[in-house]
């Protein structure tokens, strides 16, 4: 697990930094750094798991992530030519990672002194869900993941989500808290069962199917919300309400997630009413229950309220939830992160603004 991160001179911070628990959540208003937390952790991601990092460079661009040269996320009023990133785990292991920005040339890979050079962080090391804010809407088809040194499984639109749920969904789900019932009171531990029941709970009436076409390396996708009243005709994507199509790929890596698992998803409140946000919330919460460590950017203020009544229904315990307040300073192009407690009651210590 992740235990903190600070960050120097790194796009909007001056300076920053989070100690993280199991579920960290990210909320305030547009543009106060809510993005650059998360940017910082993937590009440490990445160029660890593409052996980047080993080679002392810093990879700003590739399968998690693209944030263009060192020039665009060094911060503007920043008197050196570099950027610090510091990370810790859980075992109190810590890296810091220096990258240099040169002056005279944009560089998309940085040269980076890494301090311990051998410092172990498995933390870096594990899978890897990331989803990012603009995420595919309802498709055609959707392609194959032809890349197996892709870590990032769903792809970071959810544009793999079809091809991961057709090959996945007679694996058993780990996580006994996302178990749910059947009408007939009954337990089935696959995926495929597990994930139309959940689905159903935002979506009632929800099933899926999926074809895989191998000559063309795509995948065609069936949805149908009308289980309940009989009808078992499947209908493209965008024949079905819009939020299906965003949400499938969030409860699917939810549902597959590990307690090795680290997993990051901005906006899960995308195009969902205000009940199906609070639902996608708890669920949330309950996925972090298992020992995964998420990371929610969000603006919805009914996600947080279905992750408190998790918290409130002891899902949760009061370290493993963590909440982050993003605003400006009065310095021009600085921000702060704020951490805001929770009380037993569920209820904020201070409300954030």
């Amino acid at each position: 697990m992740i235990r903190s991160l600070s960050l120097r001179n790194f796009k909007c911070f001056a300076t920053a930094e989070a100690a993280f628990g199991q579920l960290n959540v990210l909320a305030g208003a547009n543009g106060t750094g809510k993005s650059t937390i998360v940017q910082a952790l993937l590009i440490l991601l990445q160029s660890v798991q593409s052996g980047a990092l080993q080679r002392n460079r810093l990879q700003l661009n590739g399968p998690l992530i693209d944030l263009g040269t060192g020039r665009d996320v060094l911060y503007k009023r920043s008197d050196e030519d570099s950027f610090d990133i510091f990370i810790e785990d859980e075992q109190r292991n810590a890296r810091t990672v220096v990258a240099a920005v040169p002056t005279s040339q944009s560089q998309h890979n940085l040269e980076a002194v890494i301090d311990p050079p051998d410092a172990g962080l498995d933390c870096l090391q594990q899978q890897v869900l990331y989803l990012s804010a603009d995420r595919l809407g309802p498709q055609k088809s959707y392609p194959m993941n032809l890349d197996d040194a892709v870590s990032n499984e769903i792809g970071r639109r959810g544009e793999f989500a079809p091809l991961l749920y057709g090959r996945s969904r007679e694996l058993p789900v780990e996580n006994e808290r996302l178990i749910l019932e059947t009408e007939e009171k009954k337990q089935f531990k696959d995926l495929q069962t597990q994930f139309s029941l959940w689905m159903r709970r935002l979506f009632p009436g929800f099933e899926a199917h999926t074809q895989d076409l191998e000559q063309l390396d795509t995948v065609m996708l069936g949805l149908n919300l009308q289980k309940q009243i009989g009808e078992a005709q499947f209908f493209r994507p965008s024949n079905v309400g819009f939020g299906v199509s965003v949400a499938f790929p969030i409860i699917l890596i939810g549902l597959l997630a590990r307690p090795t698992t680290t997993l990051i998803v901005e906006n899960p409140e995308a195009h969902l009413h205000p009940s199906a946000q609070s639902l996608i919330g708890e669920f949330l919460a309950r996925v972090a229950s298992c020992g995964a460590q998420l990371f929610v950017e969000t603006h919805s203020e009914h996600v947080v309220n279905g992750m408190r009544i998790a918290f409130k229904n002891s899902i949760l315990k009061g370290d493993e939830l963590r909440f982050f307040a993003f605003s400006k300073t009065d310095e021009y192009g600085s921000h702060r992160v704020t951490p805001v407690l929770l009380r037993e009651s569920g209820d904020f210590a201070i409300r954030p603004e």
